[in-house]
């Protein structure tokens, strides 16, 4: 018997560091991942975030201060003492009316979170995945009766959150979480503004025209009147009113009034873009992530029926007091009637933004 010789070949993995294949060569390439890491970290946004309420600091005290110790009395020296007095009430209202419905804007929740009162979620995940031999349940089957049809806007699972998400409610990436009837994330006031602050969005780009674009007309005024005869263009500059206030060339008022054309000009800028915008899409009845995601949908309700859905009964009183104790809002974000979707679109898209 000849003996016979075997051979086997073994196969022998060499685990490699998959984090030092991936490691950009280049100086470039380091910035960039660093870059993108920061990115989904969420960064940019907080970065924004901060330099915006930065600006909210800054602007919330000085601007009020600046028009009822130098600006008001000088440009109205020859009106009464009244008429005086009645302007700077007139102004001091819209300035509360700005500010408080920030602070609205910002308290106001308008996320839809998974909690234990809503078993339905977990309850539809397992069915997800775990599908059962024969299809076509009864709606009566579904935990609670909670997937109504909306009149053709169905439920839908959001896999960030892990849980079923009302018709219009869609995830913020920024927020981590679904938000009723997102309307979009605003970077200026740190929050997404969806079912439940969208009335106090609007009035607030409302008001926030007025404060801005009435400080830059007033406080370049005095500033014609006043500083202008001495002065060189390159004082109204920003890095040099900055500059020359911080070190003593510039009197500090005037340094504050030379950056207040910036800043009053940036608030009232976005007051109007967004003011403009929101009026157009209360009128129609849809919101601004539809519109960019080109979601179909079919409003049926009239326009005064619209703006109720938004601010409540008697709608125009909330850009005189916010009225969410004496007219709440008519539903809760998760039923919407004469909404529906057109199903003779193609539309698919991205739930998350």
């Amino acid at each position: 018997v000849s003996n016979m010789a075997i051979a086997r070949s073994v196969k022998v993995e060499i685990p490699t560091n998959e984090a030092e294949e991936d490691e950009p060569s280049t100086l470039m390439g380091k910035w960039r991942k660093h870059y993108e890491e920061k990115k989904r970290e969420g960064h940019q946004s907080r970065r924004m975030l901060y330099l915006c309420w930065a600006l909210w600091v800054f602007q919330t005290p000085t601007q009020p201060y600046m028009a009822f110790a130098h600006i008001i009395p000088y440009i109205m020296y020859e009106f009464t003492d009244w008429t005086q007095y009645y302007v700077k009430v007139i102004y001091i209202f819209c300035v509360i009316q700005t500010l408080g419905n920030l602070v609205c804007v910002t308290l106001y929740s308008t996320r839809y979170v998974k909690t234990r009162d809503r078993p339905e979620a977990q309850e539809v995940r397992e069915r997800w995945e775990n599908a059962p031999d024969q299809f076509g349940l009864p709606m009566a089957e579904v935990p609670n009766g909670h997937l109504p049809d909306n009149g053709g806007i169905p439920w839908s699972y959001c896999d960030k959150c892990d849980m079923m998400k009302p018709p219009r409610a869609h995830h913020c990436k920024v927020c981590k979480a679904c938000i009723l009837k997102r309307d979009h994330h605003c970077f200026v006031i740190g929050t997404c503004v969806g079912h439940y602050n969208q009335r106090y969005f609007v009035v607030l780009t409302f008001y926030a025209i007025i404060v801005g674009f009435g400080g830059v007309v007033l406080t370049a005024c005095y500033l014609s009147m006043l500083y202008w005869p001495e002065a060189v263009w390159t004082d109204f500059l920003l890095p040099v009113a900055i500059y020359r206030g911080l070190f003593g060339a510039m009197k500090g008022y005037i340094a504050i009034m030379i950056v207040h054309l910036y800043t009053a000009s940036f608030i009232g800028l976005f007051g109007l873009l967004y003011f403009t915008s929101q009026l157009i899409i209360v009128t129609k009845g849809v919101t601004l992530y539809e519109l960019a995601k080109n979601v179909p949908i079919r409003n049926n309700k009239s326009t005064n029926a619209n703006f109720v859905e938004v601010f409540g009964n008697f709608w125009f009183l909330n850009f005189i007091f916010p009225m969410t104790i004496m007219f709440p809002l008519e539903n809760d974000g998760t039923t919407w009637k004469g909404i529906k979707l057109d199903h003779n679109s193609n539309y698919q898209g991205s739930d998350v933004e």
